[in-house]
């Protein structure tokens, strides 16, 4: 489980698309923390460690399934790009954001980013009218793994704010109108959607 709080952004270091999407990044203070097995969110993704490199020198692998890579837009990823990660919590640990299982719902798309007079940030974002029925204003939301408090939800779209450390801190900062982005709803919200969905009488 995640918590949707940054503390550190990666770098992509190498794709290998043969004989399985293997993805190399670049994140020092994570591969430090980390030994082969653990669980790490990328953009809000949860991939597995399969290598880390020799002499603290700061990268480590994971190999993606075709499943995730459907699900998520982890294909179309290039050398050099930010990444959004996070070390799993602990049990114990002081919960920041809310609880995220780094499995995602569906990648919505970047509409517009418009900066306030405070330096805060609004986002719109696109997504299908499946995963916004999950949604309620001020109800929480992990966009690329970022834990954010949604402000208006539309038919077609979901709003939401960002502080400028947030900006300065994730990939939200970084990333324009149209680029796609990791959507995972609030476990909680799933839950209940799917009990009031469910035939009471079967």
């Amino acid at each position: 489980m995640f918590q949707g709080i940054i503390k550190e952004m990666g770098t992509v270091t190498s794709i290998e698309r043969t004989p399985i999407f293997r993805l190399g990044i670049h994140s020092p203070q994570t591969a430090r923390l980390s030994t082969i097995g653990d669980s790490i969110a990328v953009n809000g993704c949860c991939l597995t460690v399969i290598a880390l490199s020799p002499n603290s020198e700061g990268t480590w692998w994971a190999e993606v399934m075709e499943e995730t890579l459907r699900k998520t837009s982890l294909d179309s990823l290039k050398i050099g790009e930010n990444l959004n990660i996070e070390h799993p919590i602990c049990y114990g640990d002081a919960i920041g954001g809310h609880l995220i299982q780094g499995h995602i719902d569906e990648v919505g798309y970047i509409e517009a980013k418009e900066e306030k007079e405070d330096h805060s940030w609004d986002l719109t974002v696109r997504a299908s009218s499946d995963f916004l029925r999950l949604l309620t204003s001020k109800g929480s939301i992990a966009v690329d793994g970022v834990s954010l408090t949604v402000t208006t939800v539309h038919d077609t779209y979901f709003r939401f704010s960002m502080i400028p450390h947030t900006k300065n801190h994730t990939s939200l900062g970084i990333k324009l109108p149209g680029a796609p982005v990791h959507l995972e709803a609030d476990i909680l919200a799933k839950q209940v959607v799917r009990w009031l969905s469910t035939d009471k009488g079967s």
